[in-house]
């Protein structure tokens, strides 16, 4: 699952949906994490695929849902 991929399911797939389909992933996210990480979307921005995710973003990623687990996931998704 590519992060454009991830960031659409993140949006419309309800939480179990997504908790199964984060085991595909090289970290699993838990029920709690995927409704921490909802609020988060309304931030995002398109322009950060040519300008890159701002630090300040990772650390709110990293607070949702741990940082080994945010580093993780941000080496999978080379970001």
């Amino acid at each position: 699952m590519d992060l454009l991929e991830f960031i659409q399911n993140l949006k419309s797939k309800s939480d179990d949906e997504l908790a199964e389909m984060s085991k595909v992933l090289p970290v699993s996210l838990s029920k709690n994490e995927i409704k921490g990480l909802r609020p988060l979307l309304d931030k995002a921005s398109i322009h950060w695929a040519f300008t890159g995710i701002p630090s300040s973003f990772k650390k709110e990623i990293a607070k949702v849902i741990g940082k080994t687990k945010a580093k993780t996931l941000f080496n999978f998704y080379n970001v």
